[in-house]
């Protein structure tokens, strides 16, 4: 069995390595790009040979790069690393692993592998949204590469980098595929951000019937301004290219001036309603795939139950504070679902279940990685 494991842990060492390898060049190759585009918009506002207004590349690739370098300090990576194994340690304490593996080996698998099936079904929901902006910033891609580089963000997200380093390589690859350098950052930025809009909709949509489950004031107050926030700071993210033209001077301001309008293109728009479906069908299939694990393991939930708490879960599990969710996951479905008086040990076993899913899910984008063939980008063929 160690050498089994070895194998496994080499096997994922290689690709880490490979991905590292093949995305270092990223702000390197951008930054050429990007920084001739910006400096012939802001002062004249033109046009691309394309007939697109150059206001939409409004991004610096060196401000982009020193926010990055900034995040991956030892510190950030350090509280991200303690606080996945400190969960950990607390869930080996307590034997969680081994009770959820003999809960594993004794439940019905034809449960299990619904919610493998809904977590394969809400990764292609994500990869549609993901198309449907590209498609409304002007791009193109086709569907099957955009579930390709989606799945293999997903992979990377929950097997290496965690957090958003899946999402640097899914812009990169993008941008490898033949997509602008702007609409690649600009689409997965916001991904992210449409894919927040669906977690906040539906939160807010299944308040009343959180409200009919619990007593805790605290927490509805939690869903309620939490959800109304969410949808109040992505209207300002859609005003940003409206900031006084003063401050267009500094760097992080530059970087913004794009986001704006391309956020009013892609979420306040009629081409929105596809975005904003796919991710609120996105999340009813996380929850989906959590009910029939709960049903599964004896948890008594409703489906309801999961439609109302999981939500938040996924927006908490997205922050780049921990390394593939795990941690932060464990003590947001110990929290919420003891808001309607669910144990804690039932609610932590659930979660690592659903950790263990999520692992299952997200393997075939490493296989896609593997077999991946890069194009060249027509930024490369130009200059060659």
């Amino acid at each position: 069995m160690a050498g089994a494991g070895d194998d496994d842990f080499h096997r994922i060492a290689a690709l880490r390595d490979l991905a590292e390898m093949k995305a270092r060049p990223l702000w390197q190759a951008l930054e050429t790009a990007s920084s001739r585009a910006a400096r012939a918009a802001l002062p004249t506002g033109g046009q691309t040979s394309g007939g697109r207004s150059t206001e939409t590349i409004g991004f610096d690739a060196s401000a982009m790069q020193s926010v990055d370098n900034r995040q991956s300090r030892f510190p950030f990576l350090a509280l991200k690393l303690g606080l996945s194994l400190l969960v950990v340690a607390v869930i080996y304490e307590h034997g969680i692993f081994a009770t959820a593996w003999r809960q594993f080996t004794h439940v019905d698998p034809g449960l299990v592998l619904l919610a493998v099936v809904l977590g394969l079904f809400q990764t292609a929901l994500g990869a549609l949204r993901w198309k449907n902006i590209l498609i409304l910033l002007g791009a193109r891609l086709s569907t099957r590469e955009a579930l390709q580089l989606f799945y293999i963000a997903v992979f990377f997200n929950t097997y290496v980098w965690g957090g958003v380093g899946g999402d640097v390589l899914r812009g990169w690859l993008a941008y490898r595929t033949g997509t602008a350098p702007a609409d690649a950052i600009h689409s997965v930025i916001l991904d992210r951000i449409a894919a927040v809009a669906g977690v906040a909709l539906l939160m807010l949509f299944t308040i009343p019937w959180f409200a009919l489950r619990t007593e805790s004031d605290a927490m509805l107050r939690f869903l309620s301004v939490g959800g109304a926030g969410i949808l109040a700071a992505i209207a300002l993210v859609s005003q940003l290219d409206r900031l006084p033209e003063k401050w267009h001077r500094l760097r992080a301001v530059r970087l913004l001036l794009g986001l704006g309008k391309a956020t009013r293109r892609t979420l306040f728009s009629i081409g929105a309603l596809s975005v904003l479906a796919a991710a609120i069908l996105s999340q009813m299939a996380f929850a989906l795939g959590t009910y029939s694990l709960a049903w599964a393991l004896g948890i008594e939930i409703g489906v309801l139950d999961c439609l109302a708490l999981m939500p938040p879960v996924a927006l908490l599990i997205a922050l780049p504070i921990s390394l593939g969710g795990w941690g932060v996951r464990e003590a947001a479905m110990i929290a919420l679902f003891g808001a309607i008086n669910v144990a804690a040990s039932k609610a932590l076993l659930l979660s690592v279940c659903l950790g263990l899913v999520a692992q299952v899910v997200a393997l075939p984008g490493g296989v896609m990685w593997l077999f991946w063939r890069e194009v060249s980008s027509p930024l490369d063929t130009a200059r060659s």
